[in-house]
């Protein structure tokens, strides 16, 4: 459900801040529509691209933006060489505001997906070894399946966390030793290493521990 009322612009703050602490926005005058494009411009940072992931033009997402700028008290973006740059305080708001907003979206959903129909925008950060071994797998059960889904494929990143927080990423495949709690984590595959050597070299004629395998030349 898309709130539309909008407040005048002067009464966006709560005037009873203690002076000297920035003052925090009154809630009743912050419009859903403007923290959707918040969200967006998180996830593409571009306005083009917010728009066009929202259905609104460039116009209208710089305006929603001009607004979010007067509410928070904050340039929020910033122009950059690739796009647009958030603040400090876009980033501490961003991933809090991103959680929120899907749960919103989970409150109002009847709870069930149907891959056949869906139309729905999936970005995937895989990398080199998953990509050789699970991509076309994942690409061909999507094309029977939810043939109407769009794939968005990129690189495995190092920042996949922060992309994850702000929307930029959906999912990302790659071997993690640790995964912070705030995120669901699945197991693709198992896999173990196998060294391999020619049938009559010395070191095959008994068993080898670690220590004699590190002894060796060997290629991984």
């Amino acid at each position: 459900m898309i709130n539309r009322h909008r407040m005048d612009e002067a009464r966006a703050f709560d005037t009873t801040a203690v002076p000297g602490v920035m003052k925090a926005p009154n809630f009743a005058a912050l419009d859903l529509n403007l923290l959707r494009v918040f969200d967006a411009l998180m996830a593409e940072r571009s306005a083009t691209r917010a728009g066009s992931r929202l259905g609104l033009s460039q116009s209208a997402v710089s305006h929603a933006l001009g607004r979010l700028r007067d509410l928070l008290s904050d340039e929020l973006f910033l122009k950059g060489p690739d796009g647009m740059v958030p603040t400090a305080r876009a980033r501490a708001i961003g991933p809090r505001l991103h959680a929120a907003l899907l749960e919103l979206q989970s409150i109002f959903a009847d709870g069930r997906f149907d891959p056949a129909r869906s139309d729905a925008r999936l970005s995937l950060s895989v990398d080199p070894y998953a990509r050789s071994i699970l991509l076309p797998r994942i690409v061909a059960r999507c094309r029977t399946e939810a043939p109407a889904m769009e794939l968005r494929i990129r690189p495995g990143v190092a920042g996949a966390a922060e992309a994850l927080d702000t929307g930029q990423l959906d999912v990302s495949i790659s071997r993690y030793r640790r995964v912070p709690e705030r995120f669901g984590v699945h197991e693709l595959m198992t896999e173990r290493h196998v060294w391999a050597l020619r049938r009559d070299h010395p070191a095959a004629q008994g068993p080898l521990d670690l220590e004699g395998l590190a002894a060796l030349p060997h290629l991984v």
